[in-house]
């Protein structure tokens, strides 16, 4: 059993800590970050994801306390007392400190990718700049679920270690290797000369490639890494990104709706990149 200590004074450091996090929202200078919820929760733990302490409110206590582990602080206040933890907001009555050690290996960003993928084939997510929290979350909870092997994050990317993220994600985001790029344009062009990528831009323009004639122009299996690249919510792509992509890739649109969230979209087209991977793989399926 992990040791249980019970708060019963305002400004206890432990309950202090957590008020930071919440009004902070972003990861801190020291790499902690706020977990919300039992499933966020139980999901950074096991993902050995650093856990300092968790924190419940009394009546949740018997929710979590067989889940955490004895070298992890586990921190009890009066269910009174959520508002001080919570605000008005995701009042979930579990929470839990992590922290992140710091992106390791920046400047070798493609390198580190490409081991963490685990196999000569991944089929990758780029993300230059996506800045909504909720979208990024979202985001790496579709690549998570449907198998992506691999995430690349701009600089202008979002933390992804914001509580928003980490809330929208669902703690899926614990499960998928991300590194953050210094030099976007570079790695990407590091990614297609040394491991033969194929880069695929996610765009709008109306001479892109519809998604639904894609089985004219690409095989279903390229044998190789596959790169796709979305852009901001509502800028889209850079264009000198998008203008290096040798498959441009757009979705009809119908009624007058111009575009899909970009979250939804990433879903519908990492959805056929998996679709064409196992028919290639099981071609009984076909």
């Amino acid at each position: 059993m992990p040791p249980l200590r019970r708060i019963d004074r305002e400004d206890d450091p432990d309950l202090l800590l957590y008020q930071s996090l919440r009004a902070h929202s972003r990861r801190r200078g020291d790499g902690r970050f706020l977990c919300e919820g039992a499933p966020v929760v139980e999901r950074a733990l096991r993902a050995g994801i650093t856990v300092e302490s968790v924190l419940v409110i009394e009546k949740r206590l018997d929710r979590i306390q067989h889940h955490i582990p004895p070298q992890v602080s586990l921190l009890v206040i009066p269910d009174r007392w959520l508002d001080r933890v919570a605000g008005r907001g995701h009042q979930t009555g579990v929470y839990a400190c992590g922290r992140h050690p710091g992106w390791q290996n920046e400047h070798g960003a493609v390198t580190t990718l490409m081991t963490l993928a685990g196999r000569p084939d991944p089929i990758l997510l780029a993300l230059p700049r996506v800045t909504t929290p909720r979208n990024l979350g979202a985001i790496l909870r579709v690549a998570a679920g449907l198998g992506v092997e691999g995430v690349l994050l701009g600089e202008q990317c979002t933390d992804p270690f914001h509580r928003q993220v980490v809330r929208a994600s669902m703690g899926t985001l614990f499960t998928i290797p991300m590194v953050r790029s210094t030099a976007y344009a570079d790695d990407l062009e590091q990614l297609a000369h040394d491991h033969d990528t194929l880069h695929i831009a996610v765009t709008t323009s109306e001479d892109a490639l519809s998604l639904y004639d894609l089985d004219h122009h690409l095989p279903a299996t390229p044998n190789r890494p596959v790169c796709l690249i979305l852009g901001h919510e509502s800028d889209g792509l850079d264009p000198a990104i998008e203008s290096r992509c040798p498959l441009r890739l757009t979705l009809p649109m119908q009624r007058g709706v111009d575009s899909l969230n970009v979250a939804t979209a990433t879903a519908i087209f990492v959805h056929e990149l998996m679709r064409r991977r196992h028919l290639s793989t099981n071609p009984s399926a076909k």
